[in-house]
């Protein structure tokens, strides 16, 4: 099981004692790393998707694809915030099915200001309504 308790701004830490039942499935999950913020979405059972480069490659931005790993193996021994619950338009089985039909595929070259974990999480997430003004915001840019 896992122990939770509110923290500031309405966001949930978890600390890794338990099991991870109490996580909101679909939700937009992170942890804090020395330098940046590591995010995902919780899928249930343990299990979280995330964009990342394979395990040895973590500097080498061409080698980064959405992975479905363990809770512990998304932490590395770092604690858990909850970012969002799913709420809008897309059911939580919408955003689940979204980020396992994502699982292997190269979501362009991973990208610390234009294409990274944090945008994939959010994207999955995405109220239908604001997917269009987010496309064309990260076109504008590109």
């Amino acid at each position: 099981m896992w122990t939770s308790q509110t923290v500031a701004k309405g966001k949930i830490v978890y600390q890794m004692k338990n099991v991870a039942d109490d996580i909101p499935l679909g939700s937009v999950i992170y942890t804090k790393r020395p330098l940046y913020k590591h995010y995902g979405v919780y899928i249930g059972g343990g299990r979280v998707v995330h964009f990342a480069a394979k395990k040895g490659y973590e500097t080498n931005a061409k080698e980064a694809f959405i992975q479905e790993t363990t809770i512990e193996n998304f932490l590395k021994g770092d604690e858990l915030f909850v970012e969002k619950e799913v709420s809008g338009s897309f059911s939580v089985a919408e955003v689940i099915a979204r980020a396992k039909g994502e699982v292997g595929r190269q979501k362009g070259e991973y990208s610390l200001v234009f294409n990274n974990c944090e945008h994939f999480a959010h994207w999955l997430s995405m109220v239908k309504r604001n997917l269009l003004k987010w496309k064309r915001r990260s076109q504008w840019l590109l």
